[in-house]
Order: C-alpha cells, then sequence, then structure tokens
C-alpha cells in the first residue's frame, strides 16, 4: 500500500497514454495482464522512479493467477487511483 501512494500523484498526467501502452504490450488480448519485463519496461518508459525492489513488491502483490511472471497492470492502476483518493 505504501508503495502505491507514491503514484497517484505520478500516474495522473499519464495515466491513459500509460493504459494504452499496457494494453499494446499484453502477451493475451483477452487478460489485462503483461510480462513482467514488459511492465517493468512501460513502468521505465514513463519516467517512472522506483527502486528495485518497489516495483519487485508491486510484481507480486499484483502477480496473475496462475502466471506468476506476469503482472495484472489494470488492477495495479485502479488500487493506485483508490489509494489516492484517500
Amino acid at each position: 500500500i505504501h508503495i502505491c501512494t507514491k503514484c497517484p500523484a505520478l500516474l495522473q498526467p499519464i495515466l491513459k497514454d500509460m493504459q494504452r501502452e499496457f494494453k499494446c504490450s499484453r502477451h493475451d488480448v483477452k487478460k489485462n495482464e503483461v510480462l513482467t519485463p514488459k511492465f517493468y519496461a512501460v513502468m521505465q518508459s514513463f519516467n517512472i522512479d522506483l527502486s528495485n525492489g518497489e516495483m519487485g513488491a508491486i510484481a507480486r502483490a499484483f502477480r496473475a493467477k496462475g502466471m506468476p511472471e506476469s503482472v495484472k497492470y489494470e488492477e495495479f492502476l485502479n488500487f493506485c487511483k483508490v489509494v489516492g483518493e484517500l
């Protein structure tokens, strides 16, 4: 939760572009999941400055069921929005 509290301020101006980039990077068009390396690459391409440990924590917290190398990006972005509204 602590890591995601940092994210709303960082994500607010770029949220739509980031969602579009994640959507284009999906490994299965039916799921809102991206492979972990792609998740890291998209975050870095938008200059989201989180440490390796923080990125790993996000990847573990939003891991796709049955796919340990995937991140559910839509849940991550929605959680950041909710945390930002508190």
